[in-house]
């Protein structure tokens, strides 16, 4: 079978999905905030395409569906962020082999996240992980949310340099929006 080599001197990450299996601080956020305002909550089987995307698309489409003003979702991100910074430094895990691949790659390749949450939120995450010490820098989306992920992907290439050559690096992330930065 025949064999390809890339030219890789940096790997960027993705964070929720790839580096942390987030999924039940996320949730847990979620539906308190939901049933908090009076809202159905919600699961994981319902939350799952929402983990990932940006947060003020995603609450905008699950207010809407619990018959919510879309209006308000600034304000609920708002709300979600609050409770997420207090349950996620306890409830965040990783999946198999993320440690010892991030302990493999280092010394190899430039490793950087770059995650659409933003850095005030991931930075701590990756810390309790103990994973921060593995990343050159992490570039997270802006807290209003006026980025998109290829606009946080270009701010994480321009990070690593004017002399690095872009071709050189690849996005490591689960979900379209990743692919299409």
């Amino acid at each position: 079978m025949p064999t390809t080599t890339l030219n890789v001197d940096a790997c960027l990450f993705d964070f929720d999905g790839c580096l942390s299996d987030s999924a039940t601080p996320i949730v847990s956020a979620m539906d308190a905030t939901l049933t908090g305002r009076g809202l159905r909550g919600i699961d994981i089987t319902e939350m799952g395409p929402y983990i990932g995307p940006p947060l003020l698309l995603s609450m905008k489409t699950i207010l809407s569906d619990r018959g919510a003003d879309p209006a308000d979702a600034t304000e609920v991100v708002d709300d979600y962020r609050e409770r997420f910074e207090e349950i996620a430094i306890d409830m965040i895990g990783t999946f198999a082999g993320v440690p010892e691949l991030l302990e493999q790659l280092s010394g190899e390749v430039r490793l950087a996240v770059v995650t659409s949450k933003p850095a005030v939120f991931a930075e701590p995450l990756l810390d309790r992980l103990g994973f921060l010490d593995y990343f050159e820098f992490v570039e997270g989306g802006k807290l209003d949310e006026s980025e998109q992920k290829p606009e946080t992907l270009a701010r994480g290439l321009r990070s690593l340099g004017s002399d690095f050559d872009p071709s050189c690096a690849v996005m490591i992330g689960d979900r379209r929006f990743d692919i299409e930065a």
